[in-house]
């Protein structure tokens, strides 16, 4: 920071200078015309590299002087615990050169230091320009000296109260700025025309996706004790394998469709029609069941708004629906203290 503030002073003045010994000043007054015609005729363009050579060497020069850290930390509850603890410390390296961190620590106010991590359990390199997401473990309990510490939660939860990621490294104490990012999920919930979907996962078995189209995904080990399997789709057929196994498809979307599968496979072994050694089922048919109790939005029906409408009227929309929702709020407490 002390480094910007130079160079931002070194070059403010020298641009005043360089107007007031040109253009204000009437002794030292020089008419730009007739000196540039004195000038050789390379001297404006070796003038204008000399200047962007001296900006290059100025931005290395804060690329690698000082330290830039900007930090921030995530609080969570769980089970575990009696209540939110600090969960996750997010580093980002704003310089071009590496910080060796011993400890870190929460800076309450201006004078109360929380350590979050010892440095003689893990010391850790920041590299340049890396970003890094430490974990933390749920604290049991929090100590100064002797003493024990109770509701410092409450204290660290407190947005009135000013806090500050504090490093100990090499170098000395790094004070972190904070790290300002938006997230959507405040955009959805402050903006009444934004829309948020939210893709809900299949899954993996033995690295082969298995999506929306599968009903029942059926692993296989063959005679030579090879991994293989098969798929039944949503909507099944009523054979499989060129006719070797033969299923009742409405039987397939009830709840006993696993067994209906298992008795089919377990005929046509016996029959010798198939030659596996194991196999496994595995259903989708109640994830099916229930995404289909959910009513549907086609987007193709739905109107995408210009950008006029979102960013201008939704906005004065979501002004005046806040402030409503203030009053009624506000209408609701005084009544309640009546």
């Amino acid at each position: 920071m002390i480094d910007r503030i130079f160079l931002l002073a070194f070059f403010s003045l020298t641009l005043f200078s360089i107007i007031y010994f040109t253009s204000i000043e009437p002794i030292y007054y020089i008419n730009l015309k007739d000196f540039l015609k004195l000038t050789p005729e390379y001297f404006l363009p070796t003038l204008l590299i000399s200047l962007l050579a001296l900006y290059v060497t100025a931005r290395n020069y804060l690329r690698k002087s000082g330290n830039s850290i900007a930090a921030t930390f995530t609080l969570r509850s769980d089970f575990s615990s009696t209540e939110r603890y600090i969960s996750s410390i997010i580093l980002v390296n704003k310089k071009d050169k590496p910080v060796i961190i011993n400890k870190i620590f929460i800076r309450v106010g201006h004078n109360i230091y929380i350590q979050l991590i010892d440095g003689y359990d893990e010391t850790f390199v920041l590299k340049p320009y890396e970003t890094l997401n430490q974990k933390l473990e749920p604290h049991f309990v929090y100590m100064a000296g002797v003493k024990r510490i109770v509701n410092l939660p409450d204290i660290i939860n407190n947005k009135k109260i000013k806090k500050k990621i504090v490093l100990d490294t090499t170098e000395g104490i790094v004070v972190c700025s904070n790290l300002r990012y938006k997230k959507i999920i405040n955009k959805v919930l402050s903006h009444y025309s934004t829309g948020l979907i939210i893709r809900h996962k299949g899954q993996f078995i033995n690295g082969i996706p298995v999506g929306n189209n599968v009903l029942y995904f059926i692993e296989i080990i063959t005679k030579n004790g090879e991994n293989s399997f098969i798929t039944i789709s949503k909507n099944p057929e009523s054979s499989l394998l060129e006719g070797k196994l033969k299923f009742d498809t409405e039987q397939l979307k009830m709840e006993n469709g696993t067994l209906h599968i298992k008795n089919a496979i377990e005929k046509a072994l016996e029959d010798g029609v198939i030659d596996w050694q194991n196999f496994k089922i595995h259903s989708q048919l109640e994830t099916f069941e229930h995404y289909e109790e959910y009513e549907e939005i086609d987007l193709t029906d739905q109107k995408m708004i210009s950008w006029f409408d979102y960013h201008i009227k939704a906005r004065i929309y979501t002004y005046l629906k806040n402030r409503e929702t203030r009053k009624i709020n506000n209408d609701y407490i005084k009544k309640s203290k009546k």
